[in-house]
Formats: C-alpha cells, sequence, structure tokens
C-alpha cells in the first residue's frame, strides 16, 4: 500500500483536528439538530476540510445516490 503525501496526511490531520476540537457536551446540538446541518459554521467548516481533503487526494466529488438521509450539498439540506 502506499503511503499517503505530506499534503494528503497534513489534509486529513486538520480535519481530524477541527472534529475532535468541535466534539463532546459543548457541541451536542451541532449533532443532533438537523436544522444546524445546514446552517451552523461549523458543519460548513466541516465541509470546506472534506473537500480539501477529497482536492489532496484528486478525488472526485460525488453526490451519494437518493436515500431516505438528509444530504446536505452546496444548496443546502435535501433529502
Amino acid at each position: 500500500m502506499d503511503k499517503l503525501t505530506a499534503t494528503e496526511s497534513n489534509s486529513l490531520a486538520e480535519l481530524d483536528l477541527f472534529l475532535v476540537s468541535h466534539a463532546g457536551e459543548k457541541f451536542v446540538e451541532h449533532y443532533v439538530d438537523n436544522e444546524l446541518l445546514s446552517s451552523s459554521l461549523i458543519w460548513q467548516k466541516i465541509r470546506m476540510l472534506a473537500a480539501k481533503a477529497l482536492d489532496s487526494f484528486g478525488w472526485e466529488y460525488v453526490e451519494p445516490q437518493k436515500s431516505d438521509a438528509i444530504y446536505i450539498g452546496n444548496g443546502g439540506a435535501s433529502s
């Protein structure tokens, strides 16, 4: 298996650090309130860091197939 490049590793570490630093009781509302999935600055930052990680790997951003799940894309929440 190939090792991660510095760019790949750094982008994942940045996302991981942000997630870890925004976890726990202090941030619980961001993980249980569906409205905050599309409106909170925390989720906006998570999506930005995730997109940066995808880009660092050269992976294409592809929306998942339709399901009963709530999906937060560029246009906000949809189901």
